[in-house]
């Protein structure tokens, strides 16, 4: 008993530093919900049966270990591996000892975590800052960001078992990770989705600074895309050209150019300023459902101008806005408004505005031509229709156009 509950105070205090709430949830979790039971495995080794179903392989749970890691498609000291269960901790040990990257163990179920932790000894193992062992399905994402450098990949390892024991978690923890796993981009021709976030598609490469971008580039930048000429095939952009200034525009327009294949289409889409315009004029202040609650004349400056989310952005009386509309057109009006934005602000999200002119222009001035003024879902490209593209129907400007 005193080893027992020695082996789970060191682990516990291992993982409190990081993660004192599922320190806790272990600590609390006295009465088991599942049956267990320890077995030996044919190789001589613990196992651990669940419900009556082997925990490890029920041969050899070290050559199981040996097999995952194996599997991996490198061992590179940039990487991260999320292992879904702990078990017995067989896979954790061999990955510690074989491993050069970081590691992040996720197990979902707390009879397995306490017994396991009163049974084996992780302290040295869990005292590592690169292995961070979680219960939480949110824990995944900022984990790997916390452990991200450039040109890191991730790898998704999991026993078998738990893929029959835990169905819908383990689903649930793949889609997690394969959302944080990057398309990776290893040459040739591409579809691309430039300023995508964590979009993910099938078929489809990422481009932004978002840390599990296929492709990492910041927009707010002049670099060039690092692609080779002539190799995008398909473009799409949606709600990101809002967040960078002209000149970036420009230039990332200059350089999609160069990209994309002879013929290729280009769809973009982002907040309509003439529907902005619009709904102040007729004090629509349902339209502005989407920016932070204010007089109606600030909620359309935050449509070109906001800061971190949820904080809004300038706020200006509506008199001075609609004395602003009576003397500029819409692009001097949406230049006064980016005027207004407080550089010193820790992150400024929208800075710019478009119109159908002002867009179109930029495009046709970048090289592209048949630029038109299309709508949601009405891409002249069936695959453009799907419902992972165009978003926000009541708000959105959608232009579509193509390299000559």
């Amino acid at each position: 008993m005193q080893a027992v509950n020695d082996n789970l105070n060191k682990n516990l205090d291992a993982i409190k530093r990081y993660n004192s709430f599922l320190a806790g949830k272990i600590l609390q979790h006295t009465q088991a919900q599942g049956n267990t039971q320890f077995v030996q495995s044919k190789s001589g080794d613990v196992n651990l049966l669940y419900n009556d179903i082997p925990v490890h392989d029920e041969n050899s749970p070290i050559d199981e270990a040996i097999q995952l890691l194996n599997g991996l498609k490198r061992n590179d000291s940039r990487d991260v591996t999320v292992i879904y269960g702990l078990g017995l901790g067989y896979v954790l040990k061999r990955f510690v000892e074989n491993y050069k990257g970081n590691i992040i163990i996720v197990e979902s179920n707390l009879d397995i975590l306490r017994i396991t932790f009163e049974a084996v000894d992780f302290s040295q193992e869990l005292q590592n800052p690169g292995i961070l062992i979680t219960n939480f399905l949110e824990d995944i994402t900022r984990h790997l960001k916390r452990f991200y450098v450039p040109e890191a990949r991730v790898h998704f390892v999991a026993m078998n078992s738990y893929k029959l024991l835990f169905p819908d978690f383990y689903k649930a923890v793949l889609n997690e990770v394969e959302y944080d796993m990057p398309e990776e981009y290893t040459g040739g021709n591409l579809k691309i989705n430039l300023g995508a976030g964590k979009w993910k598609k099938q078929g489809w490469k990422t481009l932004d600074c978002y840390r599990f971008a296929s492709i990492n580039m910041d927009l707010r930048s002049t670099d060039p895309i690092p692609l080779e000429d002539n190799v995008i095939t398909k473009a799409f952009c949606s709600h990101c050209i809002e967040h960078i200034e002209d000149y970036h525009l420009e230039n990332l327009l200059k350089e999609l150019y160069r990209c994309m294949e002879s013929g290729a289409i280009f769809r973009v889409s982002c907040p309509d300023a003439m529907l902005a315009i619009d709904a102040f004029t007729s004090d629509n202040t349902e339209w502005f459902n989407w920016v932070k609650k204010n007089n109606i004349g600030s909620m359309l400056i935050n449509t070109f101008v906001s800061y971190e989310s949820g904080s809004g952005g300038p706020q200006v009386p509506d008199l001075t806005v609609k004395e602003k509309l009576e003397t500029l057109d819409t692009e001097d009006f949406i230049d006064w408004c980016v005027s207004l934005k407080d550089k010193n602000r820790s992150y400024i999200a929208h800075t710019n505005g478009y119109n159908y002119e002002k867009l179109s222009r930029k495009l046709a001035e970048a090289g592209f031509i048949d630029i038109i003024r299309s709508s949601y879902k009405q891409s002249s490209d069936s695959e453009l229709i799907e419902p992972e593209f165009d978003l926000h129907p009541t708000i959105s400007l959608y232009v579509e156009c193509f390299k000559p």
